[in-house]
């Protein structure tokens, strides 16, 4: 992704070491099986791994919408005074229906008014990990469908020296599993990704070509370890770590190893040895373009500057 320079005059005044970068994603996301009503909300996530990029501001915003209109209250008052007595002098009240005569008065009030309806929340979204992240929250209504491509943009607050780096971004949807009746609904996990966006300065050729490098360079190693599934469940049972002198209950090759490798810190993540060689390189040259990347991001030039 292309980002721009956003920084503003009063900014760059109080902070001649930082500098402001918006990043723009658009995120679509496709009904593939069910109803669009059964799906109840999508979970975004996106943080740097590295915590190199700090939160200034993001879009969308927390909202609230009222799912119906407004509700018309209507509340209706009357008082009756009366009192008779009869020509015997006794109150009416104890001599039954003697005629007599009395005095009564009526009085009736009606207050009508709207009252607004119930707000809830469409959209929620804040910081995450001391503002290295940022998530939102999508819920689905009526008036407000999930299915399609929606805007997210990120202010972040950089280094001024800073030209690259790379985002972690975690999309998850959740759904109703429809039960014989209501109550025997349940929300469950339908739908998931992650991704890794990589981040380059408008304008700025050599970065973008160091972050277009690390996109091929997780393209290569997925495809390779697709390809080499097998070969890679093979080496992970228990007869093949015993036959290495392993214990048999542990695994040589962790199952989320991928995972790990591309979304922690680097600093954290090791190749598992017992990948095949074709994985092994893939992943190294992953690690080298991503080590390429980070290096732009100004942040370790700014560390020891310091």
């Amino acid at each position: 992704i292309s980002c721009r320079d956003g920084t503003p005059p009063e900014f760059a005044a109080a902070n001649s070491q930082d500098k402001l970068v918006e990043v723009k994603l658009g995120i679509s996301s496709l009904l593939q099986a069910g109803k669009e009503k059964d799906l109840s909300q999508y979970f975004i996530r996106m943080e740097t791994p590295q915590r190199t990029m700090q939160i200034h501001d993001f879009l969308p915003k927390t909202a609230h919408d009222s799912l119906q209109g407004n509700t018309t209250i209507t509340k209706n008052s009357e008082t009756t005074y009366s009192l008779g007595i009869n020509l015997t002098g006794h109150y009416q009240a104890f001599t039954g229906t003697a005629i007599s005569p009395g005095i009564s008065q009526k009085n009736g009030t009606c207050v009508k008014y709207d009252l607004l309806p119930p707000l809830e929340t469409v959209t929620a979204s804040g910081t995450i990990l001391r503002s290295s992240g940022a998530y939102f929250k999508l819920k689905s209504s009526e008036r407000n469908l999930l299915e399609g491509e929606r805007d997210f943009a990120l202010i972040v607050r950089v280094p001024r020296g800073w030209r690259g780096d790379y985002l972690h971004v975690r999309c998850e949807a959740e759904g109703i599993a429809r039960g014989l009746i209501s109550s025997f609904d349940q929300s469950q996990l339908c739908g998931q990704r992650d991704f890794l966006i990589s981040l380059y300065l408008e304008g700025d050729v050599e970065a973008r070509r160091t972050a277009e490098e690390l996109s091929r360079a997780e393209v290569h190693l997925r495809n390779v370890a697709h390809a080499k599934t097998r070969e890679i469940q093979q080496r992970s049972s228990p007869s093949f770590t015993s036959q290495l002198g392993l214990t048999s209950g542990s695994s040589a090759i962790p199952t989320d190893w991928q995972a790990k490798l591309l979304f922690s810190h680097p600093s954290r993540v090791s190749i598992p040895k017992r990948l095949p060689r074709e994985v092994v390189q893939a992943a190294q040259e992953f690690q080298n373009a991503q080590q390429v990347l980070s290096l732009l991001s100004g942040w370790k030039m700014l560390s020891a500057a310091n």
